[in-house]
């Protein structure tokens, strides 16, 4: 178990007070990498120096060509350290539990280049005094683990600095929940700053928990409640690490779709893993812990979104422009056959449940209903004579081009549903507004355009799921060629 202290005030409240990451500029990883194996050399020679100097005080003379032995142990040395280091990840900067692991390395590493050295000596001939080399090795050994413990931190602070700053939460308070606070707090090169513990059980007074160091100084908050939209938005986190094996498979379900609907990375530690989750994750250890990472699904998509968005502004602009004159025909029908206002205005919940106006031709008399049930077929009472082919033919979503103009809507995505539908929403249907809702899509192109859209939610989910620019160009494609096929 962690080591807890009570809070002197609700560590919810205080957790929203930190000020939020932003990121910097840094610099390149491979600069550091080179500057370490710089710095390391610098020991080695510093050590061997102090060698064949002990060995001039202890003799009254210098070892005849010392400096020529002097550059060639040396750089031997440090080449086989370099080699040896890199197999056992002294260069990663990765945090280990007190960082004892770094000396363990450090010591195998240098014993072994020790031999290295030592063989090369025997096998070259080369004439080397005993007291230069014991001593030079020893205070090498020193000035590497003195300079490797100091470096660490300066070099990641300065990959810290390269990083996108992540703000995180870990689902749980026992071992594996500080083992992963601690391997984050001492990693900031990983961009992912873990701000409170979430207890959903509410059984425990725990106000605090310490992460493991020498003296207990890093710690954060524990939020005795459930993990939900609200608490994920007032902390404004984007990472969710869940740390706790005694978990129901159906909070599971519900952990994992919550992340997907907010779009958050999410992780899970040792045993606590799901049953089963619609996207491909990466395995990694963490400081002995075993973690598997699913992405969310705006991740390392800006570019998409950026021309997805250009694509829509500029397509709109392009149809508008092809079919005003359609518009004037359509709107002179409309008013001939039936009184009433020409566009037909309803609110809809759009990305991130964000409502907007949407807008269509009108189709029906204006004494229906305007939130009631879609008319299933044409032979609908409520459908005007203009609006039976306009449904038919789909021109009745002409209007919606400006709601993709105004950036409510796109020309690929789910379908926008009314809010008293949206309401009832649980968190699997909540992930259709994971991503801009528009004009036209699977669900649309199918035979079950007929029935609702959330009873036939598959089709919104395997779009969200893979999407991408041609995905999106292949249904405008279908929809261009199978518009007249709708009711």
């Amino acid at each position: 178990m962690g080591v807890y202290a009570p809070s002197p005030k609700p560590p919810y409240i205080e957790s929203t007070q930190w000020p939020k990451p932003t990121p910097h500029a840094g610099l390149p990883k491979m600069f550091t990498t080179v500057l370490a194996v710089i710095l390391d050399y610098a020991c080695i020679a510093l050590g061997f120096l102090f060698g064949f100097f002990c060995y001039r005080l202890y003799h009254g003379v210098g070892w005849p060509d010392s400096t020529h032995l002097l550059i060639v142990l040396t750089v031997q040395y440090w080449l086989i350290f370099v080699f040896l280091a890199r197999a056992q990840q002294l260069y990663s900067q990765s945090h280990t539990l007190l960082q004892v692991r770094d000396t363990e390395n450090i010591l195998m590493v240098s014993c072994l280049c020790f031999i290295g050295l030592a063989v090369e000596i025997y096998i070259g001939k080369l004439l080397v005094p005993r007291i230069a080399l014991c001593v030079g090795w020893v205070t090498t050994v020193f000035l590497l683990l003195a300079q490797k413990h100091l470096s660490r931190r300066f070099f990641v602070r300065m990959r810290a600095a390269m990083a996108t700053q992540r703000r995180v939460l870990i689902l749980g308070t026992g071992r594996d929940a500080r083992r992963i606070f601690s391997y984050l707090d001492n990693s900031p090169d990983l961009g992912m700053i873990p701000i409170a513990f979430v207890d959903e059980s509410k059984s425990s007074n725990r106000g605090v928990i310490y992460g493991h160091d020498y003296v207990h100084r890093s710690h954060a908050p524990v939020i005795c409640s459930e993990l939900s939209t609200e608490l994920i938005q007032e902390l404004d986190v984007s990472h969710v690490f869940i740390a706790e094996s005694e978990i129901s498979h159906h909070r599971m379900s519900e952990l994992t779709s919550l992340a997907l609907q907010h779009d958050l990375n999410i992780s899970f530690v040792g045993t606590a893993q799901p049953l089963s989750i619609e996207r491909h994750g990466a395995m990694q250890v963490m400081d002995g812990l075993l973690t598997m990472s699913y992405a969310g699904l705006m991740a390392d998509r800006r570019t998409y979104h950026a021309f997805k968005r250009c694509f829509d502004f500029v397509g709109a602009a392009l149809l508008l422009a092809m079919t005003a004159p359609l518009w004037i025909f359509i709107a002179m029908w409309i008013r001939r056959t039936s009184s009433g206002p020409i566009f037909f205005r309803q609110e809809r919940v759009g990305h991130l449940g964000q409502p907007f106006t949407m807008y269509k031709f009108r189709t029906m008399y204006t004494d229906a209903p305007k939130y009631d049930r879609s008319p299933e077929g044409s032979d609908d009472l409520r459908i005007t004579p203009a609006g039976r082919f306009l449904r038919k033919a789909s021109l009745d979503e002409l209007p919606q081009l400006l709601n993709v103009l105004r950036g409510d809507m796109s020309l690929v995505g789910p379908r926008p549903e009314m809010p008293y539908i949206t309401e009832g929403y649980n968190l699997i249907e909540r992930r259709r507004l994971a991503v801009p809702q528009g004009l036209t899509g699977f669900w649309q192109l199918s035979a079950d355009r007929k029935y609702s859209i959330h009873e036939s939610l598959e089709y919104d989910l395997y779009y969200i799921e893979n999407r991408g620019f041609f995905l999106d160009l292949a249904i405008l494609l279908h929809t261009l060629l199978f518009a007249m096929k709708g009711i």
